[in-house]
């Protein structure tokens, strides 16, 4: 067997080898067709509030849902609750809430809108 016979065997046992499998011939024990079950979608991640007391210090983040239970809460017992409708330097709007606490520092949330 000379050189070009063999590289076209090594060629054509590679694209064998690499060629994709049609799904018929893809088959069970059973003989039934098994196809491949899709993939879930993933859960989209919750948007971030962030959240800073009254001298700008970052506390951490929540998600939109429990910051609204803060709100209604905060409602409940009295507190005072400012709110402002922002745009940032991206041309995003922001919704700044601060829940005024006088025993403690107040909270600020910083809500994407």
């Amino acid at each position: 067997m000379d050189n070009a016979t063999s590289a076209a065997i090594v060629v054509a046992g590679t694209a064998a080898v690499l060629a994709p499998i049609p799904t018929k011939a893809v088959r069970d024990l059973t003989g039934n067709l098994a196809l491949p079950e899709p993939a879930p979608a993933p859960e989209p991640e919750p948007t971030p509030v962030l959240t800073y007391d009254n001298h700008g210090s970052y506390w951490g983040a929540s998600t939109i849902d429990n910051v609204e239970i803060d709100i209604d809460q905060a409602q409940l017992f009295g507190q005072r609750v400012d709110e402002w409708h922002v745009t940032d330097r991206h041309g995003q709007p922001l919704r700044i809430v601060r829940l005024a606490d006088p025993d403690f520092l107040d909270t600020i949330c910083v809500i994407p809108a």
